[in-house]
C-alpha cells in the first residue's frame, strides 16, 4: 500500500511541475508576442509621426472617456517611439503642451497623471 501512495504522489508530483513548466512557456511566449506587436505599433508610428500627433489632438477634442481612453494609449506608444528614438525631451515638450492647453479637462488630466505624463 505504501508503494501505491508514493507512486501516487510521484505521479502528482511529475504532472504538477509539467503544467508549471507548459503554463511557464505559454506566458513567456504571451510576453514576447506582446512585444512583438508593440515594437510592430512602434515602428508603423515612427512612419507617420505627424499624423499620429494630430490623432491625439482630434481624440482629445471629442471631449469623451472612450476618446481619452485612445489618447493616452496613443500617447503612451508616442513615449516609447521617442524614448526608443532617443527624442525623450521631444515628448516632454509636446505633452506639457497638451497639459496647459487641456487643463480644464479634470477627466483627460486624471488619465495623464496615471500615466505619468509630464505636468509643466
Amino acid at each position: 500500500m505504501a508503494r501505491l501512495l508514493d507512486a501516487a504522489h510521484r505521479h502528482r508530483t511529475v504532472r504538477a511541475h509539467r503544467e508549471r513548466a507548459a503554463h511557464g512557456a505559454a506566458e513567456q511566449a504571451r510576453v514576447r508576442a506582446v512585444a512583438k506587436a508593440r515594437d510592430a505599433r512602434l515602428d508603423h508610428l515612427a512612419r507617420d509621426q505627424a499624423t499620429a500627433w494630430r490623432t491625439v489632438h482630434d481624440l482629445i477634442a471629442q471631449c469623451k472617456p472612450a476618446a481619452y481612453d485612445q489618447t493616452v494609449a496613443l500617447l503612451s506608444d508616442l513615449r516609447a517611439l521617442h524614448a526608443r528614438q532617443g527624442s525623450a525631451a521631444d515628448f516632454d515638450r509636446r505633452s506639457g503642451e497638451l497639459r496647459t492647453a487641456h487643463r480644464g479637462k479634470p477627466s483627460l488630466m486624471r488619465r495623464f497623471d496615471a500615466l505619468g505624463f509630464p505636468n509643466p
